[in-house]
């Protein structure tokens, strides 16, 4: 199962701008200050990858912006939905993508993430601020978070709580014993 991850408006407020190559909070605060109830709801899916759905890929590079992930999400990215060869000074034949990923919504750079990765019979589940061009029938897949609270929301992460428990058991090994065990963490007090 593939998480597709944005960053700001999710695991911290989204009024984050770059200072001297560093990306800081406008208003206060720490980067990543609410990823801990992310790392620890996961904690019971060691199936799920995350692909990086955040703008921190493009301005500071797929390898810096996942090293600023704490390790315990940093361990499960296996790629973005943005890479270099969009950059201007590629030599791919598609070079024109910078223009592309700057014109079309989020929901565009993940299905075309899909597309190029053969992603069709997955299950992913995308957590985003933005729900811009999303089409009714994905709609389900979008876990979508006020931008000043991101998943700090008691009521969004109960949300995004049950949403990975019904993919879960919809496709999980029959086995109830592990089924039972993802139930019991889920219900455990995960504090937001």
């Amino acid at each position: 199962m593939i998480l597709f991850l944005d960053f700001d408006g999710v695991l911290h407020p989204d009024a984050v701008f770059l200072i001297g190559g560093h990306p800081i909070l406008a208003r206060g605060g720490q980067t990543f200050m609410w990823a801990q109830p992310l790392i620890d709801l996961l904690v019971p899916f060691p199936e799920i990858s995350i692909v990086l759905s955040t703008p921190w890929v493009r301005h500071l590079g797929f390898p810096r912006a996942k090293a600023a992930l704490p390790e315990r999400l940093r361990t499960r990215v296996i790629g973005s939905t943005w890479h270099s060869v969009m950059g201007p000074n590629s030599r791919s034949m598609n070079s024109d993508n910078e223009d592309w990923y700057d014109k079309v919504t989020r929901y565009e750079h993940i299905a075309r993430f899909i597309t190029h990765a053969d992603l069709y019979g997955e299950d992913w589940i995308v957590i985003d601020h933005s729900e811009d061009g999303w089409p009714k029938e994905q709609r389900y897949r979008l876990v979508k978070t006020d931008r000043k609270k991101g998943l700090s929301c008691p009521e969004l992460f109960e949300g995004l709580k049950t949403r990975l428990a019904e993919i879960y058991l919809g496709h999980a090994d029959p086995n109830i014993g592990g089924k039972a065990r993802v139930l019991l963490q889920l219900e455990a007090n995960i504090e937001v």
